[in-house]
């Protein structure tokens, strides 16, 4: 399974019923990162079965554009170029074992909604603020205005839109639950299954992959008590707790289980999962997150800057792209859009473009 510097795996880790050095442990990034040193330090205290996959040496580097491309086509599209690491990560992992105990999903669960990432601002405006579609219209043509993806490609679908989301959710759950709950459902059936399933269908080409996370027995557990993140969203906590620690339930789970692992830093600026109890624990640690939080480049997981530089000069050198119509730029080569976007976004708009270009 997957120990990286989180709480996710760790939590895991902590609550497995197993001889854990029957457990094949390992995580993939720079050397010197977070997600490769805290997971050593583990190691070294805890006598784990535990392996580092380094990304800036070796075979990584050397078959990048090949990785690359498979985060491209074993995700059906979903996916992009940035999840090569992934791809290798799992490659590596396969020659060792044949299943995978993921930590996918946990923080979303866990953690107040509106940190997430699986779900656009659009979605949320949708769900949270229930506008008329005259004013979910002018939201969409606000988004797209700083977006790299072309108005005029979706506004005729934006009614339809609208009417099946109104229908399958506002409409269906009218009077039974809150936004926030609807909202939370929506996340559940669509929201994370899309968002992760980039990871799931990648990982699946290599070995099985099981989501703890998503047991229902779990779930019902979670929902019963007062750590599900959907309370925390409902009740609009500001408490300071909730601001430097959003890890408590994580918290009270590692220490009552595995309370070695609870002295153990994380990657989360280095803050200790058994500091994050109370409020005078919870300050030993507030010093650490500030000097953490001013910190720049000095833990990097990826060198996506050096690794793409690459692909884009030996694979995609004076390639028109394909898909003009669907973006806000009159551009024809990848040179010209590169100047144009930030990196994530251009990453995201090549991978699409391979993607099309081959179906």
């Amino acid at each position: 399974m997957p120990l990286s510097g989180g709480y996710d795996t760790r939590t895991i880790f902590s609550v497995l019923n197993y001889d854990l050095q029957k457990i094949y442990s390992f995580s993939f990034g720079l050397k010197g990162c977070d997600d490769i040193e805290i997971p050593l330090k583990i190691k070294e205290k805890l006598g784990i079965n535990y392996s580092p996959v380094y990304l800036d040496k070796g075979e990584f580097e050397k078959r990048f554009n090949e990785m690359a491309y498979n985060a491209i086509f074993y995700s059906d599209g979903l996916g992009n170029i940035s999840r090569a690491n992934n791809v290798y990560g799992y490659y590596m992992y396969s020659k060792y074992a044949n299943s995978d105990i993921s930590g996918l999903m946990g923080s979303e669960i866990l953690k107040k909604i509106g940190n997430t990432v699986a779900i656009s601002h659009l979605l949320k405006y949708f769900f949270l603020y229930r506008p008329s579609l005259n004013n979910f219209k002018l939201k969409v043509y606000e988004f797209f205005s700083y977006n790299f993806i072309n108005y005029d490609f979706i506004k005729n679908y934006i009614g339809n839109i609208y009417k099946d989301l109104y229908l399958r959710y506002l409409e269906r759950f009218s009077g039974k639950y809150n936004r926030y709950y609807i909202y939370y459902i929506y996340l559940f059936e669509e929201g994370f299954r899309k968002y992760f399933m980039q990871d799931i269908r990648t990982s699946r080409y290599f070995i099985d992959v099981k989501l703890p996370f998503l047991d229902s027995d779990f779930l019902e557990f979670i929902f019963q008590s007062p750590f599900a993140s959907i309370y925390r969203t409902a009740n609009e906590i500001n408490d300071i707790r909730y601001k430097y620690n959003r890890h408590l339930f994580y918290s009270y789970v590692i220490k009552k289980y595995y309370p070695e692992l609870a002295d153990i830093p994380t990657n989360h600026y280095q803050m200790k999962p058994k500091n994050q109890m109370g409020l005078k624990e919870l300050m030993k640690d507030i010093p650490k997150y500030f000097y953490y939080k001013l910190k720049k480049n000095n833990n990097k997981l990826y060198n996506y800057e050096k690794w793409t530089k690459y692909f884009f000069n030996y694979e995609l050198v004076n390639k028109d792209l394909k898909i003009n119509e669907l973006i806000n730029f009159d551009v024809n080569t990848i040179e010209e859009l590169d100047t144009l976007l930030d990196q994530r976004d251009l990453f995201k708009i090549i991978s699409l473009d391979i993607y099309l270009s081959n179906q």
